[in-house]
């Protein structure tokens, strides 16, 4: 018999019991995870004692089945009326797929209550009672222990929807990001397509990226190791040659503003020139008569 109702689970400890409501809205518990809360191990013995404590097979409805199912039979009271439908085997979702089960009404499932002498059992039977009120509101409002009208979710369904709204989510995003990095790549394209205009033109602009100060100081290290100079010397050779060349005289300012001549050169610009004059000296094309005095 396939499930036509919302599965309700209600959870015991650690396992889990499996109900369905039938027609009526009776509750049918599966027998199977009745035997494992309470621990009975042998779950076909019980299912065959029900059975056989019973002789009418009965649908949910009350009227006859399939005999590829043969049902549990019923026991009637004096007046005819069924008083339990015994087990009733009903096409379940599990881990592993769509199986059948036994299920049993309230009358078959205090029966096994009532036959076992574990402690286990009469805590089983306390909360049951406890949460039976809620259990049956769930079976008349047709939720299940999801609060939505869809089978019983496996926990490798769960993650498979977890992942798949994880995805769309995902996609949410980037679509949302589309446009600003659309732009970005058009802006990029765009300064590329300048730059190789440029290029082709041979109009690139002109980067001045020399350091003169670090410049002449190098050159002056590389002087007074060449002529195995005092530092203070290569400056002051600089200083002279600059003055008889270009008459200024930059050690004379910086002495009445109070500061070193390098910060009057790089403040006037003069840094190329005196880079020119320190290059010339260590290249021999200068012969500085400041050494030679």
């Amino acid at each position: 018999m396939q499930m036509t109702k919302e599965l309700i689970v209600f959870k015991f400890r650690e396992n889990r019991i499996r109900i369905l409501p039938d027609q009526q809205g009776e509750l049918l518990y599966c027998i199977r995870d009745i035997c494992d809360s309470i621990g009975i191990k042998k779950v076909n013995d019980v299912i065959k004692r029900l059975t056989k404590e019973t002789v009418n097979n009965m649908s949910l409805s009350g009227k006859e089945i399939d005999k590829n199912y043969p049902l549990c039979n019923t026991d009637t009271d004096n007046n005819g009326v069924a008083a339990s439908i015994g087990t009733v085997i009903i096409d379940t979702p599990t881990e592993t797929g769509i199986r059948p089960m036994a299920y049993t009404d309230e009358v078959g499932l205090y029966d096994i209550i009532s036959r076992s002498r574990k402690s286990t059992a009469k805590m089983f039977h306390r909360k049951l009672l406890c949460n039976l009120p809620a259990l049956r509101k769930q079976a008349l409002s047709g939720k299940g222990s999801t609060g939505r009208s869809t089978p019983e979710i496996t926990s490798t369904e769960q993650v498979l929807i977890d992942t798949n709204n994880r995805v769309k989510a995902l996609e949410r995003t980037v679509c949302a990001c589309l446009p600003c990095m659309q732009q970005n790549i058009a802006k990029i394209q765009a300064d590329q397509m300048i730059g190789v205009k440029l290029l082709k033109s041979g109009t690139l602009p002109q980067i001045n990226d020399i350091d003169w100060r670090a410049k002449l100081n190098q050159d002056l290290r590389n002087i007074s190791l060449k002529f195995n100079w005092p530092e203070h010397d290569c400056w002051n050779m600089v200083y002279y040659e600059d003055k008889y060349r270009n008459h200024r005289d930059i050690k004379a300012i910086a002495r009445n503003r109070g500061c070193r001549p390098i910060q009057v050169a790089e403040e006037k610009g003069w840094l190329p020139d005196l880079c020119a004059i320190a290059k010339a000296i260590l290249l021999g094309e200068i012969v500085s008569s400041y050494r030679l005095a």
